[in-house]
């Protein structure tokens, strides 16, 4: 503030006939140029930790894609809240076609009952609900049956920023996995997890936990 005002007094004193109206298009001037790189500079941290976070999901997906790969087996998604983000991260790995199935965004109640066979009961008033460790247990199952994969992971939450209760604040997710061997019977497992941040904070989050999680399931199976 201190060098605005001496450049003002400045440009004053060259000329007499310096108007109000000039000193306020300076200054209006001034703050705007202030305000543009302070924005590009929140633009460019931004950038950054998007361009890290990516790099972070590339890598847990092609770790995924390589132990899949090297066992033959195959995966397949099925996505609420993350609207097919896990499928995007891992289709970005080249070569994903030999080891990614099938990826299934069932966003609504009803498309989780009628693609993942998911049951109509864990819907009604004081069941379960959508966001709930039984929902995305019954998703991982159904991706199963439908695809022929060996190992699925599905993803119900409420992101924000509205759609939250007391009991199932926004932020709250549950992940679940399931696997299938050749001459084993279903395996599962599903956790909760309560993320902060915005609306794509609290989707990107997910993803990556549940990338994590189907890592820690492969390496679980490959021991």
């Amino acid at each position: 503030m201190h060098t605005l005002h001496l450049k003002i007094s400045a440009k004053l004193e060259l000329s007499s006939n310096v108007s109000a109206f000039a000193c306020e298009l300076f200054i209006l001037e001034l703050g705007a140029r202030t305000f543009s790189s302070k924005a590009l500079a929140c633009n460019q941290r931004n950038r950054s930790r998007q361009l890290l976070m990516n790099k972070v999901l590339y890598n847990l997906s092609e770790q995924c894609g390589a132990l899949l790969l090297q066992h033959h087996w195959q995966l397949t998604t099925a996505e609420s809240c993350t609207g097919g983000w896990i499928a995007r991260s891992i289709t970005a790995v080249a070569g994903s076609s030999e080891w990614f199935e099938t990826g299934l965004v069932t966003y609504s109640d009803a498309a989780k009952q009628k693609l993942l066979n998911v049951p109509a009961e864990y819907f009604e008033p004081g069941a379960c609900g959508a966001v709930s460790e039984e929902t995305v247990i019954a998703m991982a199952f159904g991706a199963l049956r439908v695809s022929g994969a060996q190992f699925a992971v599905a993803t119900s939450g409420i992101a924000g920023p509205g759609g939250g209760n007391a009991h199932k604040p926004v932020g709250t997710v549950w992940i679940g996995w399931a696997t299938q061997l050749p001459g084993t019977s279903v395996r599962s497992l599903a956790r909760v997890q309560r993320f902060g941040g915005d609306r794509e904070s609290v989707r990107r989050q997910t993803v990556q936990a549940a990338l994590e999680g189907l890592l820690q399931q492969l390496r679980e199976e490959t021991k």
